[in-house]
Order: structure tokens, then sequence, then C-alpha cells
């Protein structure tokens, strides 16, 4: 499911129409650039309130029996499960290192934030990579269920919770019938000195 991200863009996209972009020849580059980041200031203003309105759109998997959510403009592809690398004398939340196309890539047990118990890899294993900025890194999953469009108001804060689903990682929950659906904290996953750490 590669090209969320450039979806997200492409939505961005849609709102930025500036009307001096056919005269890029007879501006200045200084005054280019001011316009250029103002209509991308606009754009943006006009894609969160987009998506206010029509809710945001999350990659639901399991962990186990674990419902999970993770935003979408988070991922950059999601792969087959495939041989990892093992990496002597590191944390054990690293799997191993995956080749993404030539580039290597670690891969996380994400699941061990939350102490959630490790799955037997099988067929409807896959990985999940996220790209921000220079930290692009990979995680397990057990199934990828789809992808859903969502209130962010229905989100209940996680701190409304005890156990699991009450800790950094999770930003909140999100009831759906009899089930509650985890909302990952990706901000707070990309920070985590657990998965950057030194050598």
């Amino acid at each position: 499911m590669p090209g969320k991200k450039s979806e997200i863009k492409a939505v961005k996209k849609e709102f930025q129409v500036p009307l001096w972009f056919e005269e890029k020849d007879k501006i200045d580059p200084e005054t280019w650039k001011i316009l250029s980041e103002r209509s991308e200031e606009l754009a943006k203003e006009k894609f969160l309130i987009f998506r206010e309105e029509s809710g945001r759109e999350y990659l639901g998997f399991l962990w186990g029996q674990t419902k999970c959510y993770l935003a979408v403009e988070s991922v950059i592809e999601i792969k087959e499960f495939e041989y990892l690398e093992p990496v002597p004398s590191t944390p054990d939340i690293l799997v191993g290192l995956a080749n993404l196309r030539g580039e290597v890539v670690p891969v996380f047990d994400l699941r061990k934030f939350w102490s959630i118990p490790k799955e037997e890899v099988t067929e409807t294993s896959k990985l999940i990579i996220m790209d921000e900025g220079l930290k692009k890194f990979g995680f397990w999953v057990d199934e990828v269920i789809g992808t859903f469009i969502e209130k962010e108001e229905d989100i209940t804060p996680s701190h409304q919770y005890s156990g699991q689903l009450n800790n950094e990682y999770t930003l909140g929950v999100l009831p759906k019938g009899e089930d509650l659906w985890m909302v990952l904290n990706p901000e707070a996953i990309l920070e985590s000195s657990a998965l950057f750490f030194d050598d």
C-alpha cells in the first residue's frame, strides 16, 4: 500500500492554486519564495479544515488480538514479511535489518511498548515502513486489516484508560462496537530512544 503520503500531498495540491503561478518569470526570486511559502501555509490550513470535516485516514492492523490504528501519512509502504538480517549485541526490540530496494532499514518489534505478546510469523504477517525525514524504519504486524476514515473527535484520550492503553506511545482509543482500537502516537514512537540508540 505505497503512496499514501503522495495521496495526502495530492489533496493539499488541490487546494493550492496560486493565481500568480503563471507569472513566475516576471517575479523576482525573493518575492517568489515569499509567495510560495504563503501559498503552502494556506494549503496546509485548508487541508486541516478538510481533514477535520471529512475525517482522517488510518491504517488498521492487528498485533495478536489487539486492534491498532496508525495515521496513513506516517506510512510509506507495506511489504510482505521477508528475511531480516539479525544484528548481534543490540536490544531485542530490534528484530533485524530489511532490504528496501537496496536501502538497509531497521525493523523493530513495537509491540514491546505495550507488552503485547509476540506472535509467530505467518502468511498474513506484514512489514509497515515509516519515514519521517531522517528516520526511516519498519515494524512487524500480524495482519493488515485495511484503511478507515475516522473523525478525530471520536478518539478518546489514552489517559482515560488504564493498563497498556495508557502510555506515551498511545494517542488515544477509538471505540467501535464492542472493540477498542488503539491509536498509535507516531511522533512519540519516532522520538523514542529505544529505537534510535547509540552503537
